[in-house]
């Protein structure tokens, strides 16, 4: 079923998620933005790099499914865990964090992240994602089922992953703000 109200809705949480960022991080120092609360620890610029690595993955099949030529495969128009896998995706992902949760080796950021440049690329990339998520508004978001870019065996309907992407973004936005809060941040 298409639903213009909540591509608009979604479209106004990611024009929040771009404020944040510029707001938050747009006048801090490379140094800032790649410090570490610890070794295993992300920086602010690791969280932003995270988000753009993860959105950039699903930039493919958002193309196909934008320009018409997207095609289910058999597994994704049949398989039984759809709607359980697009549930538990929105239950985890979720702005608030309830768990911490492990990232997937094909989203974790590249250990080089840091800079303004990560911080404009970030910003970019954001700026395609909600792109494609405007060329959405006549697509069937409960009917269109994709895979995840992580494993074919995921799969969910475009309503979900819209949702959860956006709610990881200000997952990981409200990380990177709580870094800068951290001992020993520098000022």
């Amino acid at each position: 079923m298409q639903d213009l109200e909540l591509i608009d809705r979604l479209l106004a949480r990611g024009a929040q998620a771009r404020v944040k960022v510029q707001r938050e991080f747009g006048t801090l120092s490379p140094e800032q933005l790649t410090w570490k609360p610890g070794p295993d620890r992300w920086s602010i610029a690791e969280c932003l790099e995270h988000l753009r690595v993860t959105k950039g993955c699903y930039f493919p099949v958002l193309e196909q499914i934008t320009t018409g030529t997207y095609r289910m495969s058999t597994f994704q128009r049949f398989s039984p865990f759809t709607r359980l896998f697009g549930r538990w995706m929105k239950d985890q992902l979720t702005e608030e964090v309830k768990k911490p949760m492990r990232t997937v080796k094909a989203f974790t950021p590249a250990v080089s992240a840091g800079g303004p440049e990560t911080r404009q690329q970030y910003l970019d990339d954001l700026d395609v994602f909600l792109a494609y998520l405007g060329k959405c508004r006549s697509v069937d978001l409960d009917g269109t089922v994709i895979a995840s870019p992580a494993t074919d065996m995921i799969t969910y309907n475009l309503r979900n992953c819209f949702q959860f992407l956006l709610e990881h973004e200000h997952r990981h936005i409200g990380q990177g703000m709580r870094v800068m809060g951290m001992n020993g941040f520098p000022k």
